[in-house]
């Protein structure tokens, strides 16, 4: 995820670099076109880091809000099981587990049978 971030940021650096560098170039042209073209890279430098920050604000507060529903909901569960029928369920694997676990390990005679 590191490695992802710094690569958007480089990316980010380069593009802002681009856009200062197209409205110095566009600002000296003597084109008819050039008017345009400067105002264009005017707007975007302007527009696009304030995107940028809108989106990374959405982003902080989307992956705030699904950390609170994820407690929250971690938090009613261990207060307020849903199903009584599925503690007994559980509580049944887990006998069935350690019945299983004990069953697969070898008494003390089963190994000294098999060092023989």
């Amino acid at each position: 995820m590191n490695k992802a971030k710094k690569i958007l940021a480089i990316a980010g650096l380069a593009l802002i670099a681009l856009m200062y560098t197209l409205t110095f170039v566009f600002a000296f042209m003597q084109d008819p076109r050039s008017q345009g073209f400067l105002m264009g890279a005017i707007f975007c430098t302007i527009a696009v880091p304030v995107v940028i920050y809108a989106m990374q604000l959405v982003a902080k507060n989307l992956r705030r809000k699904g950390e609170e529903l994820r407690q929250e909901a971690l938090r009613e569960n261990r207060e307020n099981p849903e199903n009584p029928e599925d503690q007994d369920n559980q509580e049944d694997l887990d006998s069935q587990q350690d019945q299983d676990s004990q069953d697969n390990q070898d008494s003390p005679e089963d190994q000294n049978n098999q060092a023989d």
